[in-house]
């Protein structure tokens, strides 16, 4: 696909992109002036590479191009190469772990995509390790990885008491302290049946072991659509980037598929508008036919959200601000009018999460309730 003009600058946050970065979507698909460009931008052009997460793609497409790479570029393909290893060594220990005990699995978000889209380890950053169980295997499986060597991150009562009630994940840690978070269910946009679908018709794969699957592609898609909104703004270029290989991967049944699950699930705004902002830097992607299958659907509070959008940008655009709308227009959602109300009310395991143990109890909820009214780095977006 031909990346846009001046699109791109209209999504990118102003300043954000210092002189000489802005020939990003050409080096992506390793186009040689381009590649040059970024090669000799010094270090405000490795920075924002970094920042938004595509300096592996971008270091590999100029090997694929014969170019040399500078020491600032060989340094982060070593230092991800080293991380990998570790991250990779550990999804082998989780599919064992779950096989032995023949829980039904896949990996979802960063270490799925790491696999499916990148052709080299060292592209593809990974933070964490994100893994898809089903409900009803969530006690089986936690025992299974405890037995081999993964312990609960946090034992406080109130947050498993959050975990049964609202959450979403049960977060581990090994030896090397690498995260894994353990997937039951998904955000609490989405209502509490998608992640069995999801589960139900992932595919096996016999290389994550005996009870290893993989997402189908329209799921992986809906997933990372509706992901890409729960990160805070200014969002990497690296998100939009994997929506566009999804729809690319994915064959020509996504225009169909991907819009048939959004509407069942009603996760029409998030999915449009990622599929939007897609288009906007690449216009002939096939991610297009999904937007426009699913603009037509869109609910009046849904439709004053996307107009508004369109004209302020998709970093003005909150996760708050998305689920409301869905709220108001009737939406199956998980958590309901609950969400609106956790964003100065938190739970009580998520205070006990993210202060101090030994504050009483009245300091610890102020200072949550602080933090969300704005102090103290408060949520954003």
């Amino acid at each position: 696909c031909e990346p846009g003009g001046e699109g791109i600058r209209t999504l990118i946050p102003s300043g954000g992109m210092p002189e000489g970065a802005e020939g990003w979507p050409r080096a992506l698909q390793g186009d040689i002036a381009a590649l040059k460009v970024l090669a000799g931008g010094g270090g405000g052009v490795v920075a924002w590479l970094a920042a938004n997460k595509i300096l592996g793609v971008v270091a590999y497409r100029a090997v694929d191009a014969k170019l040399p790479l500078p020491d600032s570029w060989q340094s982060h393909l070593r230092i991800e190469g080293a991380k990998r290893l570790l991250f990779d060594r550990a999804l082998g220990e989780i599919g064992r772990s779950l096989g032995s005990v023949d829980v039904a699995w896949c990996p979802i978000k960063g270490m799925d995509l790491a696999s499916r889209l990148y052709r080299w380890p060292e592209e593809r950053q990974v933070g964490d390790i994100d893994v898809l169980v089903a409900a009803r295997d969530l006690g089986p499986a936690r025992d299974a990885l405890t037995a081999g060597g993964w312990r609960a991150r946090c034992s406080d009562e109130r947050l498993r008491s959050f975990v049964r009630e609202e959450g979403y994940n049960v977060q581990l840690v090994d030896a090397s302290e690498i995260l894994l978070e353990l997937h039951f269910r998904f955000w609490g946009m989405i209502g509490e049946g998608f992640a069995a679908e999801a589960l139900s018709s992932a595919q096996p794969d016999p290389g994550l072991g005996s009870s290893g699957r993989r997402l189908a592609w329209p799921f992986a898609f809906v997933v990372a659509a509706v992901h890409c909104w729960t990160d805070p703004a200014p969002r990497a270029v690296r998100q939009w980037w994997e929506i566009q290989r999804l729809s690319e991967q994915g064959g020509e049944g996504m225009a169909s598929r991907v819009p048939e699950i959004t509407r069942r699930w009603g996760l029409e705004l998030p999915v449009a508008q990622a599929a939007a902002v897609v288009c906007e830097l690449w216009p002939e992607s096939s991610c297009g036919a999904i937007r426009d299958g699913l603009r037509s659907h869109l609910r009046m509070p849904e439709r004053i959200v996307s107009s508004r959008a369109a004209r302020r940008g998709p970093d003005l655009l909150g996760w708050h601000e998305i689920y409301l709308a869905r709220l108001l227009a009737g939406r199956l959602t998980r958590m309901g009018w609950r969400a609106p109300l956790r964003r100065l009310w938190d739970h009580p395991g998520t205070v006990a999460a993210t202060t101090p143990a030994n504050w009483p109890w009245w300091r610890r909820r102020s200072m949550a309730v602080a933090r969300n009214l704005g102090f103290f780095g408060g949520r954003q977006g």
